[in-house]
């Protein structure tokens, strides 16, 4: 007896006593289910780019796509004052499917490829920050370069490392990016986990070493001394850069945001250290800060990426060049192709 494929067998549409009409449902349940994903990509774009076009989304269509996110399994968009917070601190943020794409689009020309390229990343390791996974999809497996907050602890050995696994005569692109949490009642550096009732912080280091700083501050406590054996050297680390820095945080209207902007800068002078001059091949730098947002049950989640730096250096050269404008139309075109949600 000749055996029927799997998605041939019965189902409830498909009774295995008219085999003629399975092949003809099958293709009209496929027909209809790109209709609604094309109509929901439409719905989401009824004002979906904020001012700058990148990507962010507004609020005018989102009963419509919430609608059809959940029919096809999806999770729901970013809340009303979520999206408020975002445009309110970041309102030149965009989607991380449109920040990977733009990556790409941007610097395929110079040849990078998935193939010919090694990804590095220096991001937080907090499970919640996965715009790699974007990246990595155009790029291959990311090697690590940081610690706790972004910062790259690895330094110029793990550079080496690094370097040594680069394809022969390929490129090198590192992102790096500290992150921030906005909750779906619009609080910075908060976020819903998955399978978590309350709330809990993000980035947990900065916020921690902000804390423990202005304690400090306040209560005239000199900082401890990172000692040879500490078994909190990373977070120590964190605090340094933060008490270093405290004055531009402390007269902020905004702390955390203050505190994002100082350790972004850090995290960026100390990758720019890690690459010798004698690195000939060419590399591509794409830096900012991850939004994170609530998880609920799915893993991805819609976060988004605040771009501040996007250079590159060709090979055989000693400068990096200034690659944001060819990035920002690179994303604009993702967003408005549709590309700005995951």
């Amino acid at each position: 007896k000749k055996k029927i494929p799997v998605f041939m067998r019965s189902t409830p549409l498909l009774p295995a006593s008219r085999p003629a009409l399975r092949l003809p449902l099958r293709l009209a349940a496929i027909v209809s289910g790109a209709a609604l994903i094309i109509a929901g990509v439409i719905l989401s774009q009824s004002g979906s780019t904020n001012s700058l076009g990148w990507g962010a989304p507004t609020r005018d269509a989102d009963s419509a796509a919430d609608a059809v996110a959940q029919m096809l399994g999806g999770m729901m968009r970013p809340t009303e004052s979520c999206l408020d917070s975002l445009q309110k601190h970041y309102p030149n943020a965009m989607s991380g499917k449109a920040m990977a794409k733009g990556v790409f689009d941007t610097f395929k020309k110079w040849g990078f490829s998935k193939k010919g390229s090694l990804l590095g990343v220096s991001t937080c390791p907090d499970e919640i920050n996965r715009l790699m996974d974007k990246l990595e999809h155009n790029y291959g497996d990311a090697f690590p370069l940081s610690g706790l907050a972004g910062v790259p602890f690895t330094g110029l050995t793990g550079f080496k490392a690094f370097t040594h696994h680069v394809p022969d005569n390929g490129c090198i692109v590192i992102f790096f990016a500290p992150h921030v949490g906005i909750s779906s009642s619009g609080v910075m550096g908060k976020m819903r986990r998955p399978g978590m009732k309350d709330d809990s912080g993000a980035c947990g280091s900065l916020l921690a070493a902000l804390a423990a700083v202005k304690h400090r501050k306040e209560n005239g406590i000199e900082r401890r001394v990172v000692t040879k054996n500490d078994d909190d050297y990373q977070q120590m680390e964190v605090e340094k850069i933060i008490e270093t820095n405290y004055h531009k945080i402390a007269n902020s209207a905004e702390p955390l945001v203050a505190a994002l902007e100082v350790l972004y800068e850090e995290i960026k002078n100390r990758v720019l250290r890690m690459i010798p001059a004698s690195c000939d091949r060419p590399i591509a730098l794409v830096g900012g800060i991850q939004v994170n947002t609530d998880r609920y049950d799915h893993p991805s989640g819609n976060d988004f990426f605040v771009p501040k730096d996007v250079l590159l250096k060709k090979k055989g050269e000693n400068n990096f060049e200034n690659q944001m404008e060819p990035f920002k139309q690179a994303a604009s075109w993702a967003a408005y192709t549709g590309l700005c949600y995951m």
